[in-house]
């Protein structure tokens, strides 16, 4: 055989050979391996066969040729197996041959190797009952299975919606259209106030429409000269109105006025602005009246030679404490609970005249800044009470300012069985507020610190840290 005939049995088999060699590709299946073996066995009873000494020494030649290319076929063997293993990204340590898929699942998803020494600790039943009673979405694990996690879901829906219902139903079942109709009605009784300009207005007002509006002596039958009906509170004729029995006089028939009414006055010196005035007009003004500041409220007493109604203290001046009120705040600031008081009478002919010598006595001057009427009604038939508050302002440029501040609350809180519905939720209120005091110091132990980085977490705390407030203020 010539070197031609070699060279071509060489080329032959090369190709023979890279046709039968798969392709590395990590889209298509890997190479069987017995089909690999069974092919390698073949090739070594060949390599016997052709080193047989009874064979040419040219065919000699051609025996090794081939068996340089057995080693390149290993050479390339070994290659694909270097790339099953990248494509697997493990190996077996004692073979150095890929693992299957199946194996490689199976070792990602290994359990942890039970450690004899450290046995874990079951928890008790009363632990789990109070971590059950307490469990949230944030103390549940990744691995927790997901039927938990959709129970711990819906029983903290649950929960929370009773808890959005108490509030609901604690804010809006103690009002009622009561409290806007009397309110109104009260308002109604006083609207003239809103016309006052000036110091003669409020005169009028207070003369006029307040001592109508606050003494109902005479019931609403206009008396005729000849008939034969009697008033029924002191069993004659009713020639004119019938008067109201001293212990029945109430505001609108309906509303008992709870003491009497008071009114209380502040006023500034009248030298509170000489030190800012130009030099020019200090010789022509002598007196000058600031607008209101505390600094400059005038403390001076100035009783009247001839006082017979007014009581004393409404030509002294009382600090704030002395009178036991706060500051008010109304249209142009804020005023000092301080001043002169006078209190009214429950008669209304002893007011009228109470109100003819204050103003006789000029009680209100240029230096007034301020000056308020405080009163009380409580109404029995719909357990409710008006605090009544009328505003007169004295600007230093003149002129009046008035306004009100008219409150209708519920200080008997527990009176029928609707005000004890109201009670069961306050007190399931409450309840719920601990529950989630304990939940929120739970999931502060679960996490640490890392709790407070959540912000839905702050919100909780911000929640029940204004809840707990406001039942404080409740019981106080």
């Amino acid at each position: 055989m010539d070197d031609n005939d070699m060279e071509a049995m060489e080329e032959g088999v090369v190709k023979a050979e890279e046709e039968e060699a798969p392709e590395v590709d990590n889209d298509e299946t890997l190479p069987d391996e017995n089909a690999l073996k069974d092919h390698d066995d073949a090739e070594e009873e060949e390599g016997e066969e052709n080193t047989n000494p009874d064979i040419p020494e040219e065919e000699n030649g051609l025996e090794e040729g081939e068996k340089e290319d057995e080693e390149e076929k290993e050479e390339a063997v070994a290659v694909l197996d270097n790339a099953v293993d990248e494509e697997l990204e493990i190996r077996d340590e004692d073979e150095g041959r890929p693992v299957s898929s199946l194996s490689k699942k199976s070792v990602a998803f290994a359990d942890p190797p039970y450690d004899d020494a450290t046995p874990q600790k079951e928890p008790g039943a009363l632990a789990k009952m109070i971590r059950g009673m307490w469990a949230s979405r944030e103390m549940l694990n990744e691995n927790t299975d997901k039927q938990v996690i959709m129970k711990t879901t819906l029983r903290e829906l649950i929960l929370y919606c009773i808890f959005l219902f108490v509030i609901v139903y604690m804010t809006f079942s103690q009002y009622s259209a009561d409290f806007y109709i009397l309110r109104s009605r009260i308002d109604s009784l006083f609207e003239n106030q809103q016309k006052i300009t000036q110091a003669k207005d409020f005169w009028d007002f207070v003369e006029g429409d307040l001592l109508k509006g606050l003494y109902w002596e005479e019931l609403y039958n206009q008396g005729r000269k000849v008939t034969k009906f009697k008033c029924p509170s002191t069993g004659i004729l009713a020639n004119d109105p019938c008067p109201v029995p001293y212990t029945d006089r109430n505001m609108m028939y309906e509303n008992r006025m709870l003491g009497v009414p008071r009114m209380r006055m502040i006023k500034v010196t009248n030298s509170s602005c000489l030190e800012h005035m130009n030099p020019d007009f200090k010789t022509a003004i002598r007196k000058c009246f600031a607008p209101y500041d505390a600094e400059h409220e005038d403390k001076t007493s100035f009783i009247p030679e001839h006082r017979k109604f007014t009581e004393e203290s409404s030509w002294i001046y009382q600090s704030a404490d002395q009178l036991e009120t706060g500051s008010v705040d109304a249209e142009l600031g804020s005023y000092a609970g301080s001043g002169y008081v006078q209190n009214f009478h429950f008669q209304k002919n002893v007011t009228e005249a109470i109100l003819k010598e204050l103003k006789a006595n000029r009680w209100i001057d240029m230096g007034t800044r301020f000056l308020t009427i405080d009163l009380t009604v409580y109404n029995a038939n719909v357990n409710l009470f008006g605090v009544i508050k009328l505003i007169f302002e004295f600007p230093a440029t003149g002129g009046c300012i008035p306004s009100n501040d008219i409150q209708i609350v519920k200080l008997l809180k527990y009176a029928e069985y609707t005000d004890y519905m109201l009670l069961a939720a306050e007190g399931i209120f409450c309840l719920f507020i601990m529950y989630y005091c304990v939940e929120e110091l739970f999931e502060i132990k679960e996490h640490g610190l890392a709790y407070f980085t959540v912000f839905g977490n702050l919100l909780d705390i911000v929640v029940i840290g204004v809840s707990i407030t406001q039942i404080l203020l409740n019981f106080y």
